[in-house]
C-alpha cells in the first residue's frame, strides 16, 4: 500500500488545546503529527453526511452480520406477541 501525501500546512490553535495533543502523543508514544493527521481525518468522516465515522460503521455492519441470526430469532419472538414487556 503506497503511503499517502502528506503536506505541510499551518494553523493557529488554543495553546492549551495544543499542550493537551502533544501530552496526549507522548502519553502514547505516537508522533504529533500522527495524532493530528488522525484527528483530522476522524473529523473529517464525521462530516461526510451521517455524523458517524466509517470505521464505528464497519463495525457497526460487522456485528449485524455475525448477529443477523439471533437478530431474526428475536424480531421473530417478538412478532409473535411473546414479549412481557418488561425489560
Amino acid at each position: 500500500m503506497a503511503m499517502p501525501v502528506r503536506e505541510q500546512f499551518s494553523a493557529l490553535i488554543d495553546s492549551e488545546v495544543l499542550a493537551r495533543i502533544r501530552e496526549i502523543a507522548n502519553q502514547e508514544g505516537r508522533d504529533f503529527d500522527e495524532l493530528v493527521g488522525h484527528a483530522l481525518r476522524i473529523y473529517a468522516s464525521t462530516k461526510r453526511g451521517n455524523g458517524v465515522r466509517e470505521e464505528v460503521m464497519g463495525h457497526f455492519r460487522d456485528s449485524l452480520e455475525r448477529n443477523r441470526e439471533l437478530a431474526e430469532l428475536l424480531a421473530k419472538h417478538d412478532s409473535h406477541g411473546e414479549r412481557d414487556g418488561g425489560c
